[in-house]
């Protein structure tokens, strides 16, 4: 790649990051599903993994079942045992490293991909999730994994199926709760009870979502203020989410996310508060942002170093407010 080939390809990223380019990733990527559909309803569409199990969906947004030969007894059902990599099978034209926008919530754009939403214990973090997913009365998917309430999913496998057939169907998806999935996932525990597999876990959903025009938002609640804890999600912060949102203080909320390969953040506040019925309500949306040095074309962002990330989380994970 040349230099001006480069500056080419940051002008695109940068042209599905602007605003006035919502929604249209996940146009694109339903024009695709549409013609694969037509094509071969049953044919392999994308692969997504959850914890310790990979599932396949098909082009119409259900289990891809391997085809079985016809030597085979069709009875016994001797599936093939390819396996599709993670990631959409399909090219819908929403190009390499970026992170298109999905939609604006005032001066606050949010793109496809992974929203992590980091506070203390009692901050509103899953009501947050919600009042993101669905802003302007918007229909949204949620998929319930892992608590101790009825008709939440325990099963991996099952919760591998209901997240893919959620992210075929909804463009903003709720994913509650995935402590079990971070706990769980291969490579072993760490001191913070997150298990090391689990941030490369949460990037490939990022990157699994943002390829389909679908943004996935996560409640994430850190187990204690522990040095490890601050640093694992610093970093979950900083190299596996396409957004992070963080509890400033009782309804407030500092936001920073990234505008695709190579260019600048973007960071800002809001705040938030309760309507009479217990439903939260954005309100207050302020940015802070910066043109990218020496450009005036890549779109908005600032420049946030490893440290002003870890104060940032630091004082998310010691909030106490509601």
């Amino acid at each position: 790649m040349k230099n001006s080939e480069y500056a080419a390809y940051r002008e695109q990223l940068a042209m599905w990051s602007a605003p006035e380019a919502a929604g249209q990733a996940r146009k694109a990527w339903l024009t695709a599903v549409q013609s694969a559909k037509k094509a071969d309803d049953s044919s392999a569409l994308f692969s997504l993994d959850f914890g310790a199990k990979l599932v396949t969906i098909n082009a119409s947004g259900e289990e891809y079942v391997p085809p079985v030969s016809e030597t085979e007894d069709k009875d016994k059902r001797i599936f093939s045992k390819t396996r599709f990599p993670v990631g959409p099978h399909i090219e819908s034209g929403v190009p390499l490293g970026s992170a298109p926008t999905n939609k604006m919530i005032g001066k606050f754009r949010i793109p496809c991909g992974l929203v992590l939403i980091v506070g203390g214990g009692n901050t509103g973090k899953t009501p947050m999730a919600h009042a993101l997913a669905g802003f302007g009365n918007a229909e949204y998917g949620v998929v319930r994994y892992g608590e101790p309430l009825a008709g939440y999913i325990s099963d991996e496998t099952l919760g591998a199926l209901e997240l893919g057939r959620t992210m075929y169907r909804y463009g903003d998806v709720v994913v509650d709760s995935v402590k079990d999935v971070l706990a769980m996932t291969a490579g072993g525990a760490m001191k913070a009870g997150i298990s090391r597999g689990a941030l490369p876990l949460l990037s490939r959903w990022g990157a699994i979502a943002a390829s389909m025009g679908c943004t996935l938002y996560v409640p994430l609640n850190p187990s204690s203020p522990d040095e490890e804890v601050i640093k694992l999600l610093a970093e979950a912060a900083k190299s596996n989410s396409t957004t992070s949102i963080f509890a400033n203080g009782a309804n407030s909320w500092q936001y920073i996310t990234r505008a695709g390969e190579g260019l600048m953040r973007e960071q800002g506040t809001f705040g938030s508060r309760y309507d009479a019925n217990g439903g939260m309500l954005i309100e207050g949306m302020t940015s802070d942002v910066k043109q990218a040095a020496g450009s005036d074309s890549f779109g908005p962002g600032v420049r946030l170093d490893d440290a002003e990330y870890s104060s940032v989380v630091r004082r998310a994970v010691n909030v106490l407010g509601s």
